[in-house]
């Protein structure tokens, strides 16, 4: 991929794509998708030479882009557990709410 040098793997968000893609080029860092290699769709996996990394991070960094080495975050991994916990209750608790209305309703 970068002529036998070792690669950085990592995923970014999709609405980040473009941003990241952008600053890679303006910042003459070399970085491969991983449609080049193996799907046939835009994939969120990008490669990066070993030593861009120092660079790379900085740019990350003050561009505020979030970099994930295994894969995207679901809900439970970007918010705090209390987090998560308070929007399981406040939907529970809308739920409720909505099922007593309704039953006044019918009533």
């Amino acid at each position: 991929m970068f002529d036998g040098e070792e690669a950085f793997k990592f995923h970014i968000r999709f609405q980040d794509i473009f941003k990241f893609e952008r600053l890679m080029l303006e910042n003459n860092i070399q970085f491969h998708n991983e449609l080049e290699h193996l799907t046939e769709s835009r994939s969120n996996k990008y490669y990066i030479r070993n030593s861009d990394r120092k660079k790379f991070d900085a740019i990350c960094v003050k561009n505020q882009l979030e970099i994930y080495l295994d894969s995207l975050p679901n809900i439970e991994t970007r918010l705090p557990k209390f987090t998560s916990n308070s929007l399981f209750t406040a939907l529970i608790s809308v739920l409720l709410i909505f099922l007593i209305i309704i039953i006044l309703i019918i009533s």
